[in-house]
């Protein structure tokens, strides 16, 4: 009767921990039918409105046993070791790797041709006018700043260490991008 008592407790405090057989099946996204097949053995924790129910830590493995069977049954039944798979099954996996492959190439060669896709080449050409340009900018904006009087000579050497630090950033951050793996 203490464990009732307790369970009762438990449930009135921590309701979203149990769970019914209805409820298993669509947090796992399971059929009921499945769900019902992997409790049998699992005690349940009680009953709530006339319906068992169980603890969610005693059925949280339910879709990793369900893993480990699929994995289990895959391993039994297919060879995944090429060398010790037949002649016509190994030439069958080379030809759809074959196959992925060239629809791989078709469909960047479609990218390309329709303007999704852009050669690096290219990519570098505008990128280096760009840089072009904002290097230009950046030399030329502390002199600007001087003619057009809105700082003096000693603020145009300040300007120009910043402008050194920022260029000296940027490039830092160039560098970092082309060192990136796509």
């Amino acid at each position: 009767m203490n464990t009732k008592t307790n369970f009762d407790e438990d449930l009135r405090i921590n309701p979203d921990f149990y769970f019914n057989r209805e409820e298993l099946a669509e947090t796992f996204g399971l059929a009921r039918s499945t769900v019902c097949k992997m409790i049998k053995g699992i005690p349940h924790a009680g009953v709530r409105d006339r319906g068992l129910v169980w603890h969610i830590a005693d059925v949280t493995t339910l879709k990793d046993a369900q893993k480990k069977k699929q994995h289990k049954v895959v391993e039994n039944n297919v060879e995944v070791n090429l060398e010790k798979r037949n002649p016509k099954e190994r030439l069958l996996h080379y030809q759809a790797e074959d196959s992925k492959q060239s629809a791989r190439l078709k469909q960047r060669k479609n990218d390309v041709e329709s303007g999704n896709l852009i050669h690096a080449v290219e990519v570098e050409q505008v990128l280096a006018q760009a840089f072009k340009t904002v290097a230009l900018m950046l030399d030329t904006l502390p002199d600007a700043l001087e003619r057009d009087g809105m700082i003096n000579g000693a603020d145009v050497e300040r300007a120009i260490v910043l402008i050194d630090i920022a260029r000296e950033q940027l490039a830092n951050d160039l560098a970092n991008l082309s060192n990136l793996e796509l």
